[in-house]
């Protein structure tokens, strides 16, 4: 409620932006723990989905620049500029691969799948604002990487659980 809410609005906020839409994806997954028994082993998983929630916020916000600063709204990508914002973006994605890498070598699979959202942010390192729409080609990898990296996540909590 806190990202769009009158008041609030947090998606017009800087930085706030960013982790209020990754609590959209990691609230459910902590609710989802607490009813099952939350175990501490699965904090380092929490973070690092975080983590990936706040680079790909912020990683999306930065194709939305001209048109955002144009409207008058604030975001992520507009108060630090395109080439800083897919900088935290890539930071944070790879934050994340490390985490989830440190997890032993059953997480290995998905750490290595991870490293494609590393490597979508690669071309845009020194992106300049007028040029912020040319992530938007990246944003549709993005969208196909999510299946991708989603399958292997799948398959390896499958395959950890037999």
């Amino acid at each position: 409620m806190a990202y769009s809410l009158a008041g609030l609005r947090f998606k017009e906020k800087p930085v706030l932006d960013s982790i209020s839409s990754s609590l959209h994806f990691v609230g459910p997954l902590i609710f989802a723990l607490s009813l099952t028994g939350f175990d501490e082993s699965n904090l380092p998983y929490v973070a690092a989905f975080f983590l990936w929630g706040v680079a790909s916020h912020a990683y999306g916000a930065v194709q939305d620049v001209i048109p955002d600063r144009q409207g008058g709204l604030s975001s992520i990508a507009t108060f630090f500029g395109s080439r800083t914002t897919i900088w935290i973006a890539l930071v944070c994605y790879l934050l994340a691969v490390l985490i989830v890498a440190m997890q032993g070598t059953v997480t290995y699979a998905v750490a290595l799948a991870g490293l494609a959202y590393v490597a979508n942010c690669l071309p845009y390192l020194n992106i300049t604002d007028k040029e912020s729409l040319k992530v938007n080609s990246g944003w549709r990898r993005f969208i196909w990487l999510n299946y991708a990296v989603g399958a292997v996540v799948t398959i390896t909590l499958i395959a950890a659980n037999f």
